[in-house]
């Protein structure tokens, strides 16, 4: 236990391969003030519902939640968390500039902001986040005011995959004022990001979809998109319980979850917290937020977007035989295989280039009709190095202006 707090860690959980986040630790929440929470209003005949998360009162996020789990919620930022008064959040923030130790010491250090959490479970991990839009925007650029957001999804569909992935946290919202950015302090951040990336963290709550609201680190998120790196931040992801009612087929099932990820069994949770994710239905008015709508160049081309990312997750189960895997596609007649290599292209030039590149030789030199052609030259271009330049040559020098990857090549140099 955290002293009298009512705030006990539950269990350490091994973090699969394939998961987003690098530690995490469930925490059990008992007697919690109830002054960081979520405030929904009563859906109305199966329809999209309104809901604020708030600290003290005051709504640092807005959101409309869309009631098929596949369709695109509307999102914004709320009042400035400048202009919430919360000494809790204060009082963490030094520990948090330091360097990062371990899970187990964050969830620690974040004890005074757990205790503002309602009752429940919740998991505190370490987890890498973009601060983008899910689009290919700058974090900030999320609009002030409700806005459909393709990656506010409880499952995101990927039509050329014929399957929908589990979403989870990965992009941030800001909750500071962008007038508030000091680049004397993103410069600082800059400057450990580049020494050390491992060593910074923000603090974050998972809100929904592909997305975390930023409760502190904001001119680390800066930094980092400068630099084109994640920021990890430590986050808090709400539980929620699910039951399964018994069938003809299948018995019942009930478990906690934390986004995609479910509680591991444990001997200290035989039957979770009635008062998990009890919502507190009220009347919600939107009202234009003044913590975001900023107009940035600041590029996120080295970020995923959000169906990149849903792409990157499936595939990370399909492609366990990258050679094998990717040979039968190409050989393949099926347009189906064909959106597969597209995305598998996609997928590696962000976690491994060398495949992305392997990959995209392997097509161009392929018999085979139909497969993805131009956007395997597409990948190769962003390659610079002797082999791809010699390639881009010689392609310049036999083919004509009239084939259909002429234009990626000649741009080359540009």
């Amino acid at each position: 236990m955290f002293g009298k707090t009512g705030i006990q860690i539950i269990d350490s959980i091994e973090i699969p391969e394939k998961s987003w986040c690098d530690s995490a630790v469930v925490i059990c929440v008992k007697n919690g003030k109830g002054t960081l929470k979520h405030v929904r209003e009563d859906p109305m005949n199966y329809s999209d519902f309104a809901s604020n998360l708030t600290l003290n009162g005051k709504p640092i996020l807005q959101a409309r939640y869309p009631f098929c789990c596949t369709c695109e919620g509307l999102l914004a930022a709320g009042c400035g968390i400048e202009n919430v008064n919360c000494t809790e959040l204060e009082n963490i923030r030094s520990n948090f500039n330091s360097s990062y130790s371990d899970i187990n010491s964050s969830a620690e250090s974040l004890k005074p902001l757990l205790e503002l959490l309602e009752d429940g479970y919740y998991l505190i991990a370490d987890v890498p986040h973009y601060p983008a839009d899910g689009s290919g925007n700058f974090f900030y650029s999320i609009p002030n005011s409700l806005t459909h957001i393709e990656g506010f999804c409880d499952s995101y569909y990927l039509s050329g995959l014929y399957t929908a992935v589990s979403t989870f946290p990965a992009f941030l919202i800001p909750t500071q004022s962008a007038a508030l950015i000091n680049r004397e302090r993103v410069e600082f951040y800059k400057e450990k990001l580049q020494q050390s990336p491992d060593s910074v963290r923000g603090i974050a709550y998972y809100e929904y979809g592909f997305y975390s609201v930023l409760l502190d680190g904001h001119h680390k998120a800066y930094a980092a998109a400068e630099l084109g790196l994640p920021l990890k931040c430590i986050t808090i992801v709400p539980g929620f319980f699910y039951r399964t009612l018994p069938s003809e087929y299948l018995p019942s099932s009930a478990g906690v979850y934390f986004a995609d990820m479910q509680l591991p069994e444990s001997r200290e949770i035989k039957v979770p917290l009635d008062v998990i994710r009890r919502e507190n239905y009220e009347k919600i008015i939107p009202f234009v937020s003044s913590a975001a709508g900023l107009k940035s160049d600041i590029s996120c081309i080295k970020y995923p977007t959000a169906e990149e990312l849903a792409a990157q997750s499936e595939l990370a189960d399909r492609l366990t035989d990258f050679e094998l895997t990717t040979d039968e596609w190409i050989n393949s007649n099926d347009r189906d295989d064909f959106e597969q290599l597209k995305y598998a292209m996609a997928y590696f030039q962000k976690k491994y280039p060398p495949k992305a590149k392997a990959l995209a030789l392997k097509i161009i030199s392929s018999k085979a009709e139909n497969v993805p052609l131009r956007e395997a030259w597409k990948t190769l271009a962003s390659f610079r190095d002797h082999e791809t330049e010699q390639l881009f040559v010689d392609f310049l020098a036999n083919e004509s202006k009239d084939h259909y990857a002429y234009d990626i090549v000649n741009s080359y140099w540009d």
